[in-house]
């Protein structure tokens, strides 16, 4: 909490301290002014034009408060602090660092179509259907009077809401545009029953309980099928970044090491207690911790 609270402390405090302004200032405290121009630059350019007058208030009576607070720290020396240099020095590395792997990392990273395309070909196995999927509607009505009605009506190739139109007393009990495919165990067993008989573009009615049941299957998925790549290539893409950015970041430290002198010595951290192990050359076995149990 400390730490975040350094960061948005000294995030603020460049943004606003180092900028000159031609605009009138908004507030002052001694020698330090905040205007108008100063406080957009904070914000993010892209809510800028949303940020109302209260946000814009109340970050005025936040940068006033942080004034106040800073001028006193200062007068009691804790600019002077050897901790908080330390924190601020940290805090500009890390800036600096994360501008420097924003150029030579994320800004190389791109993905083609055929990097798409041939990703979804070799991991097919990792893109397979667990069960199998149904898509399909389900329509019911409770008099048995119109049974016929809708059978006829399917028989003449009209859809279920086509019919739920000229049957008032048609209700939909699944449609396709709020579900989609149904995975096998997400649907009631006599529903499932009569869509495994069902061949695509085949419906059944079902007696059930409350209603006679009238079910279309439009399409499946059986268990094994490799999904469409539409279905999953925003994931494709996610892990093939991943895996860019991890060998950019990779390549730019070993490109900074081969051209610096670098130095690293771990004993002077200790190692188990203080001692530093070093495994014996046995290519053939694993490497195993050495036995630290003190000796009763």
């Amino acid at each position: 909490m400390k730490r975040f609270f350094l960061i948005v402390f000294s995030l603020t405090f460049i943004s606003c301290s180092g900028n000159k302004s031609d605009t009138p200032p908004v507030a002052r405290v001694d020698d330090a002014m905040l205007t108008l121009d100063m406080i957009e630059n904070v914000l993010s350019s892209d809510n800028r034009n949303n940020v109302g007058f209260d946000e814009k208030k109340e970050y005025v009576e936040r940068w006033v408060e942080r004034e106040l607070l800073y001028s006193e720290a200062e007068k009691r020396g804790f600019g002077n602090d050897r901790f908080i240099r330390d924190q601020l020095l940290n805090l500009k590395k890390d800036l600096i660092v994360d501008r420097l792997i924003d150029i030579e990392v994320d800004g190389k990273l791109d993905v083609s179509e055929e990097e798409i395309m041939a990703f979804y070909k070799d991991n097919s196995p990792e893109f397979q259907f667990f069960e199998k999927e149904y898509k399909y509607e389900e329509i019911k009505v409770q008099a048995k009077r119109y049974v016929g009605i809708i059978a006829n009506s399917l028989k003449a190739k009209k859809t279920f809401t086509e019919i739920s139109r000229e049957v008032k007393q048609v209700s939909f009990v699944h449609r396709v545009a709020d579900n989609g495919f149904t995975k096998e165990s997400s649907v009631p067993g006599n529903i499932l029953k009569a869509l495994s008989r069902l061949k695509i573009g085949e419906w059944k009615s079902v007696r059930l309980p409350d209603g006679y049941h009238f079910i279309y299957l439009i399409d499946k998925r059986n268990k094994g099928d490799v999904k469409e790549l539409s279905l999953i290539k925003n994931d494709i893409i996610v892990r093939i970044l991943a895996r860019k950015r991890k060998l950019l970041y990779k390549d730019l430290i070993k490109r900074l090491k081969e051209k610096t002198n670098i130095e690293v010595n771990y004993s002077e951290i200790g190692f188990l207690g203080g001692v530093e192990y070093t495994p014996p050359d046995i290519v053939d076995s694993p490497y195993t911790y050495p036995d630290t149990t003190e000796n009763k």
